[in-house]
């Protein structure tokens, strides 16, 4: 099969939407020969960070010298970037070629499935059965498997061979799906947590509503007889934020990463916590291994500099956590100035909210819309919302009449919301 029939069949159980439950992907992956029982997992559950943590955690195991395989969503520039496999100093993708072989095995399951009148899996569990396969033709040592939504009945969690789950931060997204109030979100996240493996996850209790996350998830890994690690962000000592890099100590070890953003510091110590796990199973991971892998740690699209003159922002800042966050960072970098905002968000997020946030920091808002997805939301709906906020609202329509219009106006421009659009940010300044 090529690739381009690969898709077109993928895209087609697009149309099934998001279907929760393990039934359908338990099914498919018993028809294909349970790859994933040949794989080792760390598994991630949260709200936000899941990419950057991900990706610290993946970098310091392949400087210990592990084969890595790791699967994420959504992506920003291709397709196959959302199935990865790392060993040194490289980052490769699943080939097209191999997206069409998987495909067509993963076809004809799903034709025996629709012929026994099976419930048929949507696009998500396609790919993640496919990712399975080629983890397994890749003889990957460990793979950090982030899950897509939620938690407990998420596609991700049919695996069974986990050494860790992580949890990192956890807010208020995706409500129709998982509850309405902090607490059911956190079940559905917690629903991660497999008996008697260990859990590495944010320290929620700094915060009321975080002690009752807290609450969920340590009655969680009681019932689990999971031992639960807490980050100790008293830890985190010496920050330094730049442009360029963010510097810190943790527990007395100095780390840098070219991440950026208030929230990054964070992310960082949840890893190197999650290292410290894997050390104590065995796992041969120096401390010059973390130190190198959270240095050379990549994860575009997270408050990440695009362009100097003038100076681009992307943040994939989609929901209300990272609104806060991103208010953060805004303040933190540039203090009382005001910048560009260059904002598209899909109609299912709580955009009012985001723009409320941040709006303190905006002199100008550019509203765009990503252009052929459904589920993007119009720009003029985008643009009346934030003029209730900001003064100067235009209507731009495009990625690119937005950043042409605002570069002849300002030197400093973010442009965040929904992942989808910022692959169009990165391509205007390639």
């Amino acid at each position: 099969m090529k690739f381009l029939e690969a898709m077109e069949f993928i895209n087609s159980r697009n149309q099934a939407g998001m279907v929760l439950g393990l039934e359908t992907i338990t099914d498919l992956l018993k028809r294909l020969g349970n790859p994933e029982r040949d794989l080792t997992f760390i598994h991630i559950a949260g709200t936000n960070g899941k990419g950057s943590v991900g990706a610290y955690i993946s970098s310091v195991l392949t400087k210990a010298g592990y084969l890595v395989g790791r699967y994420v969503s959504p992506t920003i520039f291709e397709y196959c970037e959302r199935i990865q496999i790392q060993t040194g100093h490289t980052i490769s993708y699943i080939s097209e070629q191999s997206v069409g072989e998987k495909t067509e095995q993963i076809q004809k399951a799903v034709w025996a499935m629709e012929m026994e009148n099976q419930p048929l899996p949507t696009a998500f569990e396609i790919e993640t059965a496919m990712a399975f396969l080629e983890f397994k033709e890749q003889k990957c040592d460990y793979v950090v498997l982030e899950v897509g939504l939620g938690g407990i009945e998420d596609a991700t969690n049919v695996i069974q061979n986990v050494v860790l789950s992580v949890l990192t931060s956890i807010s208020r997204d995706h409500m129709h799906v998982l509850g309405n109030t902090i607490e059911e979100i956190t079940e559905k996240k917690a629903g991660i947590i497999k008996p008697m493996v260990d859990v590495v996850c944010y320290d929620y209790s700094e915060y009321e509503e975080g002690r009752a996350i807290q609450k969920v998830i340590d009655e969680t890994c009681w019932r689990q007889k999971s031992n639960c690690v807490k980050v100790d962000f008293g830890k985190l000592k010496d920050v330094e934020y730049s442009l360029d890099k963010t510097v810190f100590t943790y527990d007395g070890v100095m780390y840098e990463t070219s991440l950026l953003g208030e929230n990054q510091p964070k992310n960082a110590a949840l890893a190197i916590e999650a290292a410290e796990c894997l050390r104590r199973k065995g796992l041969a991971i120096t401390t010059e291994a973390v130190i190198a892998g959270v240095k050379e740690t990549e994860w575009k699209g997270r408050f990440s500099v695009v362009s100097r003159e003038p100076l681009v922002i992307v943040d994939g800042a989609h929901n209300e956590d990272a609104a806060k966050s991103l208010a953060k960072s805004l303040k933190l970098y540039f203090g009382d100035k005001k910048v560009t905002f260059l904002v598209g968000v899909f109609k299912d997020k709580e955009y009012e909210k985001i723009l409320r946030i941040t709006s303190p920091y905006a002199k100008k808002v550019y509203a765009i819309e990503t252009e052929g997805n459904r589920r993007a939301l119009p720009s003029g709906e985008l643009a009346r919302v934030a003029a209730k906020y900001v003064e100067e609202v235009v209507d731009a329509k495009t990625v690119s009449n937005g950043l042409s219009m605002a570069m002849k106006e300002d030197d400093v421009i973010v442009a965040f919301g929904s992942l989808s659009f910022l692959e169009k940010v990165y391509w205007f300044f390639a």
